[in-house]
């Protein structure tokens, strides 16, 4: 075999190694339950929050909660909208919502050391005024950091329409 036919299968060969380890790093086939189970108090606490701030109609209590949420926001690419989400169910008034997390697929965790990400596929309802219910598929990435042995949300990532359908 000659040199360049060797160098063309390593190089093919390292490219095979760093496309799968990337691809095990950020879409791990399985969740390990004691992952989720680290994490899942602070990611139902979140929705809990969140929840509050959309049926008073105001994002402070949320932005105390989460200070890191206040920043960084980027509404065409998702992140951090949940200012915009909050003002989106003031009219019609939200009475309340239900989320069923798993509903499309089971919640994903990656753990790294003091920092996760947890990818939540889930649907969402809403009660307005009338009886009117609305429902909506919602794809969230939490990012999560821990701090003293706390679990804490840091940035949220909700996929748009725009970016599901550049998928799809």
């Amino acid at each position: 075999m000659n040199k360049q036919k060797v160098k063309i299968t390593v190089i093919a060969g390292v490219l095979i190694a760093v496309l799968t380890a990337g691809w095990y790093l950020f879409f791990p086939s399985q969740t390990s339950p004691e992952d989720t189970a680290l994490v899942m108090p602070a990611v139902e606490e979140y929705f809990s929050v969140r929840k509050q701030a959309i049926l008073s109609g105001n994002v402070s209590a949320l932005h105390k909660r989460y200070p890191e949420l206040a920043k960084g926001t980027d509404l065409r690419a998702g992140i951090n909208s949940e200012a915009l989400m909050v003002e989106q169910h003031r009219s019609p008034k939200t009475f309340d919502e239900t989320l069923d997390l798993e509903y499309y697929e089971p919640i994903q965790v990656q753990l790294r050391s003091d920092t996760a990400k947890v990818v939540v596929h889930g649907l969402s309802g809403y009660l307005h005024p009338e009886d009117i219910i609305s429902e909506g598929e919602f794809h969230l990435t939490l990012t999560l950091r821990q701090q003293s042995g706390v679990w804490t949300v840091t940035q949220t990532d909700e996929k748009t329409l725009e970016e599901y359908h550049t998928e799809h």
